[in-house]
């Protein structure tokens, strides 16, 4: 035969881990302070600032006039 189970704590403890999961993903999303937050943005600002001054631009080939050979 079968334990005996209370279904209440058997509640009990699903909501436990349900809210333990939440709580653990919430962590994760929301776990940085405004100041991290601000650092992190001014370094990826500041970062792509630099990589973009360093992109090489392809010169198009109908612009380039053409040369006179008089």
């Amino acid at each position: 035969m079968g334990d005996i189970v209370n279904l209440n704590k058997l509640r009990k403890k699903n909501t436990l881990l349900k809210s333990k999961a939440q709580a653990k993903e919430n962590r994760v999303h929301f776990g940085l302070t405004k100041a991290q937050k601000n650092t992190n943005r001014l370094l990826l600002e500041k970062n792509q600032k630099n990589h973009s001054g360093k992109k090489r631009v392809k010169a198009d080939l109908r612009e380039v006039p053409p040369e006179n050979n008089n």
